[in-house]
């Protein structure tokens, strides 16, 4: 006999009660995130920002590098120009060339050269690296470390 003929036994009762009891202490518990669990969710995100970080700063130093990649495929240009109406000569003085050079952000202002190796020259305004632009379209870099073949070259 139980509950369902209406009669409450002890069993019954106690069982109920016990429910009861437990339910309570359930909603009375306040629910959240432990500082330990906490502590762990900052520990796993600072790994994962720790090994993605040094891929990022290579591809924005690759776009940085555009610019004056930029710079030095119209400086070739103006220089062939110049090669071309000048009897066969390229120019050292960058006035001399019929191009507009704008203020660039990350580099510092190009330079060029009579030399058919180095027809153009930007240096980082950081002074990590330096581009060099030959005759034939060919880029080369020189810096410290490995930023050079980082960005590509």
């Amino acid at each position: 006999m139980g509950a369902q003929d209406g009669i409450w036994n002890r069993e019954t009762f106690f069982g109920c009660r016990l429910f009861l009891k437990m339910k309570n202490k359930r909603l009375n518990r306040q629910s959240g995130f432990t500082l330990a669990e906490i502590i762990m969710v900052i520990v796993i995100i600072s790994a994962m920002v720790a090994l993605a970080l040094p891929r990022y700063t290579s591809v924005f130093e690759k776009t940085r590098s555009a610019e004056g990649l930029q710079v030095l495929e119209a400086l070739r240009k103006a220089q062939w120009s110049y090669y071309y109406e000048h009897n066969s000569a390229y120019t050292s003085n960058i006035a001399g060339l019929d191009v507009a050079i704008p203020t660039m952000d990350n580099f510092g202002a190009p330079t060029v050269s009579s030399s058919a190796t180095a027809l153009a020259t930007v240096a980082r305004t950081d002074g990590s690296y330096t581009l060099r632009i030959a005759d034939d379209g060919t880029i080369s870099c020189s810096g410290a470390g490995t930023i050079c073949s980082k960005i590509g070259f």
